[in-house]
């Protein structure tokens, strides 16, 4: 897909949604890529797989709240009063954007954290192709901070905690580690406004549509005169598992204006379901001589993961468990002179012994491209890694295709211009890259942040590996969703086929409703009560209980949906399945709403008298939500009479030949 564009050479310029979204940074202007509802697997561009919008006016309309604001001690900030050359707008920049789960607040959607050179921070929904402006963070934190005053004079103090650099979303929590899960999960729905103040604060959205907090935390970083630092950008890990206690982990990266790494420990007990820092993990990592590019995190098992550092003059390896740093490796840049600003990296297995390989590619917009690979034979510790073995390529001569699909890519754009690399990302099913590039112009300075004038740029998708990966996986939504750490759901639906079914029949083909050839082997014993929990994801409001995996229109099954719950309930009123909780109770009613039908007589068994249920909501104690239970359909006596549901084989697909 090829747009002109104000190209800006800095590292997270694209950053990947889990609903099927590509949001790219230019300057002045924000393109974004949805996946086309009725996508094209056959597509031989992006074009038919994504649909393109641009976003300029909309940003500078919105307000920088900054702009007039005066301080008794201020310490400059270049940007902060940033104004339209005419005086009519602002001239908002985004610099940062940051994407939740999906169903944080009301709207059971992905909301879009953004971040502007003039220190203003957004939260955004992206509807029908427009961005729509769900609340502007630093007047959020004005009336939090007790009503600061923008129209007076404030104190340095006061103005630290209103300008904003960065922001950071928390991500999924696999089931497995929280039990029986209700929607919103806290530690899945925070996140953490990173302002010059010392005292940062991490928060969740409320009912009422606003930001509230839920805790706060030290730095350290003080902001003066004479010792000015702060940080300018913070990322969040994956959860990893502390084997040793009910607690999940993850990490809160924070890069310093002082070339420094900060790192933090969050923790979610699955026990009392709450979210917290941990006052007894801090670490400092130190840039050493160079500037420190980006950072990175990237997952490599339940209890281990790698945080990569990229400076100017080395990569700094840091792998990280529960418990804290468990080994640390550096290398050099192979003589590489001018910064490198792109960054990615994914994991592959080796068949022959199991052990993973974690590839690492590093790149700069002048021609420089290094590849680099690590044999871990342990997901328990990185102490049994291999070493670091890598190489520099010179990205515009020939590169070995056989290395890598990128190779072939960037050997196809060569022939055609002379080009530069602007970023490299990852998908968020980790199978794909996303390549940004654009027409080189020997005139534009090769190591400079801001290209003044528009230049050809093309975004292109390449399979980060070539065995067995398909662009119909980057097309299932489902993959990207936030709640698939649950099974994808017409897999829910075998799970509950499997187990009417002979003992011997294991396999079964995906069907017509699904657009691969997969195939899914089933363990022999399985639990259709634990498949009924795994499967009941709840929301804070009773009118937006949630009976999928999304809320996309474009990625929900209606018709694997209905079969799950036509299943659920033939098993429940038959007596297959008992209902032994609130829980199960909830879902029955919800299955039963989606299908239109009331519950039969006795079909809640010793629940039947219950008219109302209770269900804590994790994360905020002694909360409860109320849902009632009733008719929600046609009277059983009616034409919505329940009938029984003869479980074949052909309720959810062919079985395998």
């Amino acid at each position: 897909m090829i747009s002109r564009a104000v190209g800006c050479q800095s590292p997270d310029q694209v950053h990947w949604s889990k609903s099927g979204e590509v949001f790219m940074l230019f300057k002045k202007e924000l393109l974004l890529l949805k996946t086309k509802k009725e996508a094209d697997i056959d597509a031989s561009d992006l074009s038919g797989m994504f649909t393109s919008y641009r976003f300029a006016g909309t940003l500078m309309d919105w307000e920088n709240m900054l702009i007039s604001v005066l301080s008794d001690n201020e310490v400059v900030r270049v940007g902060q009063a940033k104004r339209h050359s005419q005086g009519q707008q602002n001239e908002n920049n985004l610099i940062e954007i940051d994407c939740s789960e999906l169903g944080v607040d009301l709207s059971c959607q992905t909301l879009i954290a953004g971040v502007t050179d003039s220190f203003n921070g957004y939260l955004m929904r992206e509807v029908h192709g427009d961005l729509k402006l769900q609340c502007l963070l630093n007047e959020r934190i004005a009336v939090l901070e007790g009503g600061i005053d923008t129209s007076k004079v404030l104190t340095l103090s006061q103005l630290t905690k209103l300008r904003i650099h960065s922001i950071a979303w928390t991500g999924k929590i696999d089931f497995e580690y929280i039990g029986i899960p209700v929607w919103p999960i806290v530690a899945e729905s925070a996140f953490v406004v990173m302002t010059e103040s010392s005292t940062t604060w991490f928060y969740m959205m409320s009912e009422d549509g606003n930001p509230k907090r839920l805790f706060s935390f030290e730095t350290g970083l003080t902001v003066a005169k004479d010792g000015d630092e702060y940080v300018r950008k913070c990322k969040i890990s994956d959860w990893i598992k502390d084997s040793g206690s009910d607690f999940v982990i993850a990490y809160l990266l924070m890069i310093t204006t002082r070339n420094r790494v900060l790192l933090r420990q969050l923790r979610f007990s699955s026990g009392t379901k709450t979210l917290e820092m941990n006052s007894e993990f801090s670490e400092t990592i130190n840039g050493a001589q160079g500037i420190i590019s980006t950072a990175d995190f990237k997952k490599l098992g339940k209890h281990l993961q790698m945080l990569t550092i990229l400076s100017t003059d080395k990569l700094q390896f840091v792998a990280l468990n529960a418990k804290g740093i468990d080994e640390r490796r550096e290398t050099s840049l192979f003589g590489t002179r001018i910064q490198c600003t792109s960054m990615v990296q994914f994991v592959t297995s080796r068949e022959a012994d199991y052990h993973i390989i974690l590839h690492t590619v590093v790149a700069n917009p002048h021609r420089d491209l290094l590849y680099l690979k690590v044999d871990i034979p342990s997901l328990n510790s990185f102490s049994q890694a291999g070493p670091i073995v890598g190489k520099k390529y010179n990205y515009r001569k020939e590169l070995p295709v056989d290395e890598l699909p990128l190779f072939e890519k960037l050997n196809e754009l060569r022939e055609v211009s002379i080009f530069r690399i602007l970023s490299l990302s990852l998908d968020p099913s980790g199978k794909f890259i996303g390549l940004l590039s654009s027409i080189y112009d020997p005139d534009q300075p090769i190591d400079g942040r801001i290209v003044s004038h528009r230049e050809d740029v093309e975004f292109s998708v390449i399979p980060a590996y070539a065995k067995g990966n398909t662009f119909d996986t980057l097309l299932d939504i489902d993959t990207f969703n936030s709640v698939q750490s649950a099974p994808v759901l017409r897999i829910q639906s075998y799970h509950f086929l499997r187990s009417v079914l002979p003992e011997e029949d294991k396999t079964f083909e995906l069907g017509e409703d699904s657009r691969a050839s997969d195939h899914v082997v089933f363990e022999k014993k399985i639990d259709p009560e634990s498949c009924l929990q795994q499967n009941l994801i709840l929301s804070s409001l009773s009118d937006k209980v949630r009976l999928t995996n999304t809320f996309n229109d474009h990625a929900a099954n209606k018709s694997n949906l209905e079969r799950l719950a036509k299943i659920v309930v033939e098993m429940v009123r038959t007596g297959r399945i008992e209902i032994s909780s609130e829980y199960d109770q909830l879902m029955c009613q919800q299955y039963l709403r989606l299908l239109g039908l009331a519950a039969p007589k006795g079909f809640w068994g010793k629940y039947e008298s219950r008219h109302k249920i209770r269900i804590p909501i994790p994360g905020l104690p002694d909360t409860w939500e109320t849902f009632a239970i009733g008719s929600t359909g046609n009277s059983p006596d009616h034409e919505g009479k329940l009938q029984p549901l003869l479980l074949r084989k052909d309720i959810v697909g062919r079985r395998a030949s």
